[in-house]
């Protein structure tokens, strides 16, 4: 009987301790376990609306970019006053190489005004005066519109010489002269430089006259040089 009622005993407390050892795993397991999401459930909500119309109206915002346009301008370069210079006298050098020779009568384009420039030899001042031909020569040049000015650039020079007949001393031999010179550049295989030229003559008389006689005749010659002088000056610089 005894040994029946310790069995039973141990049994009991074997199951009270089983029981409280399942209690307290199930207890972790509970506790430790997250919560559940909540879940709400879902509102439906009507909305009676009577006799109303309603327009839904989208306004399409347009966000306008700007773009960067990229325009290429030719900008020319800038030339300095002597390099322009250049390009100018360059274009009249060829102007002046496709053209055609300009005549004599041409020759003196580009003059605005004359001096004058007497060389008179000894032999003809004993009959006649440089003042007389001056006179004779610039009156001419004055009559036919002729600007004259003593610090021009642009020279005529009118030159008269002779000499006398040694035997008999009556008859004089003269020769007249009229032209103009300018310093001009010379091109020469790529060689270029300035030489005194003379770019214009005309006249040439030249004969004898006697001793009475020599002094109109200087005067004459020195009228007809001016005249010719000053047909070709108008004709290359016309009013």
């Amino acid at each position: 009987m005894e040994n029946n009622s310790v069995t039973t005993q141990n049994k009991a407390w074997t199951f009270c301790g089983v029981s409280t050892v399942g209690m307290i795993v199930f207890a972790a397991l509970y506790f430790n376990k997250p919560p559940p999401p909540i879940q709400s459930k879902p509102t439906t909500i009507t909305s009676i609306v009577t006799n109303t119309v309603t327009n839904t109206v989208t306004q399409e915002v347009v966000k306008e970019v700007p773009k960067e346009v990229e325009k290429i301008v030719t900008v020319p370069a800038q030339i300095s006053s002597d390099d322009q210079k250049l390009i100018n006298l360059g274009a009249k050098l060829m102007d002046a190489v496709t053209n055609s020779p300009i005549k004599d009568d041409q020759v003196l384009f580009g003059m605005k005004d004359v001096n004058v420039f007497y060389i008179i030899g000894d032999k003809i001042k004993e009959f006649v005066t440089e003042d007389e031909i001056k006179a004779k020569f610039e009156l001419t040049l004055r009559r036919n519109n002729v600007p004259i000015n003593p610090k021009s650039f642009n020279t005529v020079v009118f030159s008269v010489a002779g000499f006398s007949d040694d035997a008999t001393k009556t008859l004089i031999s003269y020769s007249t002269k009229c032209y103009v010179t300018e310093y001009q550049t010379i091109f020469r295989q790529g060689v270029c430089h300035q030489s005194l030229i003379t770019v214009w003559e005309k006249g040439g008389f030249y004969g004898y006259a006697g001793k009475n006689k020599i002094n109109d005749v200087m005067l004459d010659n020195a009228e007809k040089d001016a005249e010719m002088f000053a047909n070709d000056f108008l004709s290359a610089n016309p009013k």
